[in-house]
């Protein structure tokens, strides 16, 4: 399990100008996973889209407006969608393609990482300039990182060991 004031010291941060974008890919976790998870911010819904086929399988309507950024837990049973009009992380069951529970956060989240170990999700804060650590068992905060102005975007490395966050609008 990770340590999150440990993997706060190692953060790198990416200083990349980044266009806002209507639809938001989730990325896959390290092993492959059949489907893929695209939220749909216009329409407000995540489609599940068959990665054999590549067709959209199913269409999971979501609560609020807007939903931005997902990602997919590693074991592949609940997808987590930022919904910024909303200011929560919404819990999809991925079997049961259901919205199953709510986690209200104080800010504006944009992306969203799941560790390795599928043990912590990294939240964006977009208008404090923190990234939030949630434990995905209690679905609680554990630690608020402090970034650069603006964060957006957010991946972590296949090792678990660094996450990588991007800012809207640097200059």
């Amino acid at each position: 399990m990770h340590d999150p004031k440990l993997f706060s010291q190692k953060f790198l941060f990416a200083r990349l100008v980044v266009a806002l974008f209507a639809v938001a890919l989730g990325a896959l976790p390290a092993r492959a996973q059949p489907f893929a998870y695209v939220t749909n911010f216009d329409s407000d819904d995540v489609s599940v889209i068959d990665l054999a086929s590549n067709t959209v399988v199913a269409t999971i309507p979501v609560s609020g407006a807007g939903p931005f950024g997902i990602a997919v837990a590693p074991d592949g049973a609940f997808a987590y969608v930022t919904n910024r009009s909303t200011n929560n992380v919404l819990v999809i069951d991925v079997v049961s393609q259901t919205e199953v529970t709510t986690i209200p956060v104080d800010f504006n989240p944009s992306g969203i990482a799941i560790t390795p170990d599928g043990a912590f999700a990294y939240v964006p804060d977009n208008s404090f300039g923190t990234v939030a650590v949630y434990a995905t068992a209690t679905n609680t905060p554990v630690a608020f990182v402090p970034v650069a102005l603006r964060p957006l975007g957010i991946a972590i490395t296949p090792n678990g060991g660094f996450a990588y966050v991007t800012q809207y609008l640097t200059t």
